[in-house]
């Protein structure tokens, strides 16, 4: 991914226009086909033993400058020892090509499968690529995939979502696991998938390894960390970033409420419970928790344990008003997760591991670029109280060069 598209505040500071930053993405994705072309050709990977004494050899690259719709592309063409290779791509003097549109982004950013690039190719160029080939492509775009994981990120978020959600794998055979997400929300209000990771089951040490590595990036200050209550995964948040907020999802801590309550008694609880949550502020949610747990304690033993520590409950409620209902839930990176099920729901299973970990990168570097777009009035309108409390946890003041991706 370019460095506009991962650096959104570099578009603010060096004055770069959305149809440049198309143009990049066109280049970046046609000199990654051009890359897997050679391999086809010369029937050997680069750097492969094979190629030894072959007979013919890889000999670098030489620039040709293409006009396109989003303008002039600069193209890497490889060549060959013996002067016999040409690219598929384009004719030898062709220096035209206004026929690339978002079918190519498409193409890179989201995820396609080996079947849906090589019809893609043959749709749009007119010669179909080797199944060979294809399967080169999908090699060259796990490098985005490692760049993803690698990326800087930057050093302020409100809030970090912590949560998993289930996709077919397989192994030997094909079963569920758990992708772990970190969807964070910066000071302005933009959400960013921060980082994944797949593993069988969801599980602590999964989600330590992502916050160590998020911390790698550049992430220093958190204000609050929002999960669904799984496990001790609030303390494991608070180890990684002490001065954080751990706040419990109160869609989780209903339905574990009325797990334990009769049927006949949960439409008066629930609404009760949303009384708790909607509070103007900490001291009166406290009042009314209270109240509601003096009120059916007596019939419900189980409630308490239920209902948590008052401070993971209303840790939502250190944040502005106007932002407040944002945090109380994790219905943000549900939405994300949803969106992902929905999307793998047609391939059914993912062969192996780097497969699935090529189709969500794609789908999550889609997703920060289209959220960057998006407005947050309430953000914008509350960004002073929102440093304030930046300031008051971790101490001084940020320097806005510090605060943007590297």
């Amino acid at each position: 991914m370019n460095n506009y598209i991962t650096n959104p505040f570099n578009i603010i500071n060096n004055g770069v226009s959305i149809t440049e930053i198309l143009r990049q993405e066109v280049q970046r994705g046609l000199n990654l086909l051009l890359e897997t072309e050679p391999t086809e050709f010369l029937k050997y990977a680069k750097y492969d033993p094979k190629g030894y004494n072959s007979g013919n050899s890889r000999n670098g690259y030489y620039e040709r400058t293409v006009k396109s719709v989003f303008g002039k592309l600069v193209l890497n063409i490889p060549r060959d020892r013996n002067g016999e290779f040409s690219n598929k791509l384009f004719s030898p003097y062709q220096r035209i090509c206004y026929d690339l549109g978002n079918e190519i982004i498409q193409m890179f950013k989201q995820g396609s499968t080996t079947r849906e690039i090589s019809n893609f190719i043959k749709k749009t160029y007119g010669f179909f690529y080797s199944p060979q080939s294809v399967s080169n492509i999908t090699q060259v775009l796990q490098k985005e995939v490692n760049k993803f994981h690698k990326r800087q990120l930057n050093k302020r978020y409100i809030a970090i979502y912590c949560d998993a959600t289930y996709i077919p794998l397989k192994r030997n055979i094909v079963q569920k696991e758990a992708l772990h997400v970190l969807l964070g929300i910066t000071p302005d209000g933009r959400k960013e998938v921060l980082d994944y990771a797949v593993a069988a089951n969801e599980n602590n040490s999964i989600y330590r390894q992502l916050l160590e590595n998020i911390k790698e990036r550049g992430v220093k200050e958190v204000l609050l960390f929002v999960t669904d209550g799984f496990g001790h995964l609030g303390m494991t948040c608070n180890e990684v970033f002490p001065k954080a907020k751990h706040q419990c999802c109160w869609v989780h801590v209903s339905r574990n409420i009325r797990a334990y309550v009769r049927k006949a008694d949960w439409a008066i609880m629930a609404e009760e419970v949303k009384m708790i949550y909607t509070a103007d502020d900490k001291e009166q949610a406290t009042e009314r928790m209270v109240t509601y747990l003096n009120k059916w304690y007596t019939k419900y033993p189980k409630l308490l344990e239920k209902m948590y520590d008052p401070e993971e409950l209303f840790a939502f409620m250190t944040l502005p008003e106007r932002i407040r209902k944002s945090f109380y839930t994790t219905n943000a990176l549900e939405g994300l997760n949803n969106l992902l099920k929905r999307q793998t729901r047609k391939k059914e299973m993912f062969p192996n591991e780097n497969s699935m970990e090529r189709f969500v990168c794609a789908l999550y570097e889609k997703y920060n670029e289209e959220q960057y777009f998006k407005s947050a009035v309430p953000f914008e309108e509350t960004s002073i109280e929102i440093n304030q409390l930046f300031d008051e946890v971790y101490g001084g003041e940020l320097n806005f060069k510090e605060n943007v991706y590297t």
